[in-house]
């Protein structure tokens, strides 16, 4: 299996204005943000990753927490051309693109490498 994951785009979606749990993502467990733990999983992969937020102002928190990686700022309401433009914008490159959800800290980075060695295999 090729274990280059150069060619991948993680673009993690987050958002403030969820109506069951406001600011989910930006909540901290052991003292750091949740999307700082879900960053710090995904660097791993030695892909790029980006998160993609709204132009919404409750998501200028989001903006301004955000060191690590790129942020980009899109539709409220088409996360897929949020996503699409994220990765025109900061991974033009990137061969595979995977949707990280800014509420889940326990991503398992090897089952994404397995996907894309499978995706690889298949092209």
């Amino acid at each position: 299996m090729n274990t280059s994951y150069s060619n991948l785009a993680v673009v993690l979606t987050i958002r403030n204005a969820s109506t069951r749990l406001p600011c989910k993502a930006i909540r901290e467990i052991n003292g750091k943000p949740i999307v700082s733990w879900i960053i710090q999983r995904l660097q791993k992969l030695n892909g790029t990753v980006i998160v993609a937020t709204t132009d919404d102002p409750t998501d200028n928190v989001i903006e301004k927490l955000i060191t690590e990686v790129p942020v980009y700022r899109g539709s409220v309401n088409d996360v897929v051309v949020r996503m699409d433009q994220a990765v025109l914008a900061h991974a033009p490159q990137a061969e595979f693109v995977l949707r990280a959800l800014g509420d889940c800290p326990f991503i398992e980075t090897s089952l994404v490498k397995r996907a894309v060695d499978v995706m690889r295999e298949h092209r």
